[in-house]
């Protein structure tokens, strides 16, 4: 089909002529004390060639929107003697507003002066460590559309902090809330639960999203997250965040005790077929 055809070839392209920026290296005695970055500025596009032959692996939107498949990208790096070849990490977090201070923090130097930087510095996984973010990621996408065929086009701003991804259209009217770690795909939109955990109000859970609605609670709550223990009152037991949707539905009537002391109880509502949290 010519649309592969054509992306292919783009792609093709690409290769050769990083082989020939790293043939110039090396013969410049270069390519060993180089930091060499190889990444993109956005997901495959949503128009030809990219539609067709351009894949997200599963995840939701393209180039030019905010959710995942927009801007969740490669990053491959090659530092001979300082990056392990062939080693692959899919937690740590990035961005490029990180390159200024992880790119002077391996140089030695300080940050510049009157220079604020949005990100954080990443050097530590240039040395095989790992990598824990402090700072929020925002976008913002100032063309959203809602526009027939592009339901995905609405969001204008977005922020990821730790496990959390929260979307918005322009006027805030519509808000979306994902455990972007437990739901990658984006798919269980949580910000009805968070709001109804955070106004103290009974709310209704399916029974497959309890250890998020459980997280979604926490959040509310402004207890640290990941809930890494929940512990049924009486102590005769722990429960970590994941195990605890599925002991919820052999022990419903129970009251448990959240890290910060916070008591859930839980409910049954058999003509919904959900559990229920009621907290004091």
């Amino acid at each position: 089909e010519l649309d592969k055809e054509t992306y292919y070839a783009v792609l093709t392209d690409a290769d050769y002529h990083i082989g020939r920026l790293m043939e110039a290296l090396t013969s410049m005695g270069l390519d060993e004390n180089m930091v060499v970055v190889f990444s993109s500025d956005n997901g495959p596009a949503d128009y030809p060639p990219a539609k067709l032959a351009g894949s997200t692996a599963g995840l939701k939107g393209r180039k030019t929107t905010i959710f995942q498949g927009g801007v969740n990208v490669p990053f491959i790096v090659r530092w001979p003697g300082h990056v392990d070849a062939g080693k692959t990490d899919s937690i740590s977090v990035m961005s490029t507003v990180d390159l200024v201070p992880t790119f002077c923090e391996l140089a030695g130097k300080e940050i510049p002066e009157g220079y604020e930087p949005d990100g954080d510095s990443f050097a530590s996984l240039f040395g095989n460590h790992p990598f824990n973010r402090t700072q929020p990621l925002f976008w913002e996408w100032r063309f959203p559309t809602q526009r027939p065929g592009k339901p995905n086009s609405w969001v204008y701003l977005a922020v990821r902090y730790g496990d959390w991804k929260l979307l918005a259209d322009e006027k805030r009217e519509r808000i979306e809330l994902y455990n972007i770690v437990e739901d990658r795909f984006e798919i269980n939109n949580l910000v009805e639960v968070w709001w109804a955990f955070h106004q103290n109000k009974h709310v209704h859970i399916k029974d497959d999203e309890d250890p998020q609605a459980l997280a979604a609670l926490a959040i509310a709550r402004g207890i640290e997250l990941p809930v890494k223990k929940v512990r049924d009152e009486n102590g005769s037991a722990e429960y970590n965040s994941k195990s605890f949707g599925s002991m919820l539905r052999r022990y419903r009537g129970r009251v448990y005790v959240l890290a910060d002391g916070t008591k859930v109880t839980v409910k049954r509502d058999d003509t919904r077929s959900s559990i229920g949290f009621a907290w004091y």
